[in-house]
């Protein structure tokens, strides 16, 4: 593991910070259901449910995007706009950032391991 000058986490935590957090914080002020549920449901006797397709196809396991990160986040940008998720689908261009930080971080990564890494094991 190397530090590089490219750090994701700064990316992904200024998201969370100046996007999600506000946004759950507004919808829970709001009284809108949450995303999530940050318990378990008491009127629930089981969160099994069937599953809607019995046998998958090659296309079920086709990645959006054909592969490419920004394909896949253009897909969910456009999931999150028919959802009314307005907010959501206004990040794509911090998600297109968290997604370059990220391939540029594993571009410097020649797979050694510093040796510090696993001394609590």
């Amino acid at each position: 593991m190397k530090r590089t000058d490219v750090d994701p986490e700064e990316h992904s935590g200024a998201l969370f910070d100046e996007v999600l957090e506000p946004l759950a914080i507004g919808k829970r002020n709001a009284g809108v259901e949450p995303y999530f549920l940050s318990g378990c449901d008491a009127t629930v006797a089981s969160y099994f449910v069937p599953p809607m397709v019995l046998s998958m196809t090659p296309a079920d396991f086709e990645f959006p995007g054909a592969g490419a990160a920004e394909g896949l986040i253009n897909a969910l940008v456009a999931h999150w706009a028919q959802e009314g998720e307005s907010v959501l689908a206004t990040t794509a261009s911090r998600l297109n950032e968290i997604a370059a930080a990220l391939s540029q971080a594993a571009a410097h990564d020649d797979g050694s391991v510093d040796i510090f890494c696993y001394t609590l094991f």
